[in-house]
């Protein structure tokens, strides 16, 4: 089993929630059964199976409008069709 504490950009306060690798289907599917909201020390815990990222062309804004804008100054224009 492997697990990935998600933190904040300066890597000192959790994000609030974590990815964890069974070695086992089986495994993953108990920790769903079993610990999907549930309560740990009075915080509610969901347990998720993680869905892959497959289309990251939907990361890029559709218009031409303010959005667009924000989206190049933050990001640069590399890999984007002016």
């Amino acid at each position: 089993m492997a697990v990935k504490l998600v933190k904040d950009e300066t890597g000192k306060r959790s994000k609030g929630y974590a990815f964890i690798q069974y070695t086992s289907q089986d495994d993953a599917m108990l920790a769903l059964e079993n610990m999907d909201r549930k309560s740990i020390d009075g915080r509610m815990v969901y347990v998720e199976i993680a869905k892959p990222v497959t289309n990251t062309f939907g990361a890029y804004p559709r218009t031409s409008g303010p959005y667009r804008k924000k989206f190049i100054e933050a990001n640069g224009t590399e890999g984007f069709n002016l």
